[in-house]
């Protein structure tokens, strides 16, 4: 999807101005008009002429702001609404599904992609006649593990690759073998490769001591050689790595300021279900 992607709005139930539903739509014209010049040109007119747009039906938002100006500027592109579970929503059917199902069909060149958890509003969504017979449905936790893997995998070598280029000392880091066994920690898990990236780019700590505290993981066992993680702890494993990190070292020499001293406050963390829990909708 490199240089596809138009526009994205990522829900979250802990943000007002995440899980409002009338802020996806303009947020999402906002970002096309940015990327796209031909859509900016009409898009700009449109809204100084009716800036009370934003304050309309989500009928309306999707039909002027987002679908007028796509047919009209005859753009191929991919639209992604992440997490669509979380924004606030009282309807039986998914809203913003229900409007979708009206306007797909009419702009072809563009491809909405959108996730979510399966909760009954959402598959209902998923199930309306006029959006059905235009949808890819992808039940995660059915996708082939070989896939998910190799997906992670890629992640993490561009992740490290960028890392390497920002820090020295790291060439020829990490080794296939290194990969190979966070991959097996990792479990299918993106939520665990990003917080692991994360901590391993700590700015005032050694990427490899970091990864190597990672890998360190009491909860292994060793079997004929290779190492066996159970999925339901690998969780908790990165956490308590991370709360070790904030709350006290083990090498106070990775800390260019000396030995460890109390912080006014530690990180916080969100606890995230895995992505596997949700459902993707390709149109």
């Amino acid at each position: 999807m490199d240089g596809w992607l138009g526009a994205s709005f990522f829900c979250s139930r802990d943000f007002s101005d995440r899980r409002a539903l009338n802020l996806v739509f303009p947020t999402l014209a906002v970002q096309l008009a940015r990327k796209y010049t031909e859509f900016r040109s009409i898009f700009i007119p449109l809204v100084q002429s009716d800036p009370g747009i934003v304050d309309e039906s989500m009928y309306n938002q999707v039909k002027k702001l987002i679908v007028a100006p796509l047919k009209e500027s005859a753009i191929s592109t991919v639209i992604v609404i992440d997490a669509l579970d979380e924004c606030k929503d009282e309807e039986p059917a998914s809203a913003i599904l229900s409007v979708l199902g009206q306007f797909v069909s009419v702009i072809p060149k563009v491809k909405f992609f959108v996730t979510g958890r399966p909760e009954p509003r959402i598959l209902e969504g998923f199930r309306l006649p006029l959006l059905a017979k235009v949808t890819d449905v992808f039940v995660l936790h059915s996708v082939e593990p070989s896939l998910v893997r190799n997906d992670i995998r890629l992640f993490l070598k561009q992740s490290f690759l960028e890392l390497t280029h920002r820090r020295r000392g790291l060439d020829g880091w990490p080794t296939e073998e290194q990969l190979d066994l966070l991959c097996e920690r990792i479990a299918g898990l993106f939520i665990y490769a990003v917080i692991t990236v994360k901590f391993i780019d700590h700015r005032n700590n050694n990427p490899k001591k970091q990864l190597d505290r990672l890998l360190q993981s009491p909860h292994s066992s060793s079997r004929e050689g290779r190492t066996e993680f159970k999925m339901d702890v690998t969780l908790d494993s990165l956490y308590t790595s991370i709360l070790h990190e904030a709350f006290g070292r083990d090498d106070p020499e990775d800390d260019p300021q000396g030995p460890f001293r109390p912080r006014r406050c530690g990180p916080r963390h969100k606890s995230t279900s895995p992505t596997h829990d949700r459902h993707a909708l390709g149109t």
